[in-house]
């Protein structure tokens, strides 16, 4: 699964703005005062504004090796990333991360993924950010969610003896949903998962897809099959 755009909603774009294009300096453009979007070598986020309250974790992924630069990075920026018993860096089996709130309270995280074998890199430098890699998706039923992001859309997962009924991992290495039990709480933090809206469109061999989350249902915008 290849994630094409993004677009997320938050209650200040300026807001957000000030925190990802000028203190982090991701390059940025707006086309109103209500949007903001950040460009990646590979995919674009997108920022809305809307009076909702709301909160997601989503990952980008970074050029392995480049990890430990990033952290000194974030943290020249006094962004302080968030401990996982008692550690900076999570290891999973298939890489590495780290994490961070923005100002919305978003749980952010920068990812290695080694097996994906882009270039590797020591220095961290903001630019090399190569893309959107996750996005959470608490919700109602996830069993039934992940049945019709596998079987509508192709969207497969690359263990899928892992599933269970409060955590799904639907997607591959360049890109995946993170499909959890609304109320479990996000790693590394205490924070619970909940319902959001948000809108992606993303590739898999079945075609590309233009979808809105809304109120946990899924909206086609349009598709390519």
């Amino acid at each position: 699964m290849e994630i094409k755009s993004l677009q997320l909603f938050c209650q200040s774009v300026s807001r957000q703005k000030v925190f990802y294009q000028d203190l982090l300096g991701i390059a940025g453009s707006s086309t109103s005062e209500s949007t903001l979007d950040l460009s990646f070598k590979e995919n674009l986020l997108t920022f809305k504004e809307s009076d909702n309250t709301c909160y997601y974790h989503f990952a980008f992924l970074i050029p392995t090796g480049s990890l430990e630069s990033a952290i000194e990075y974030l943290e020249s920026k006094s962004i302080d990333v968030l401990p996982f018993k008692g550690e900076k860096i999570v290891e999973f089996g298939t890489g590495r991360a780290i994490y961070f709130y923005d100002p919305e309270g978003n749980i952010a995280e920068f990812i290695e993924r080694p097996s994906l074998n882009y270039p590797g890199k020591k220095e961290f430098e903001i630019g090399d950010v190569i893309k959107v890699n996750e996005i959470g998706l608490p919700c109602k039923a996830t069993l039934s969610m992940s049945r019709r992001l596998m079987e509508d859309y192709g969207v497969v997962p690359v263990q899928k003896n892992l599933l269970s009924s409060e955590f799904r991992w639907i997607g591959d290495f360049n890109g995946v949903f993170i499909v959890t039990k609304i109320g479990r709480p996000w790693k590394p933090t205490k924070k619970p998962g909940i319902v959001n809206d948000f809108r992606i469109r993303f590739s898999t061999p079945k075609g590309v897809f233009d979808l809105s989350f809304q109120d946990n249902e899924v909206v086609e915008n349009n598709s390519d099959k």
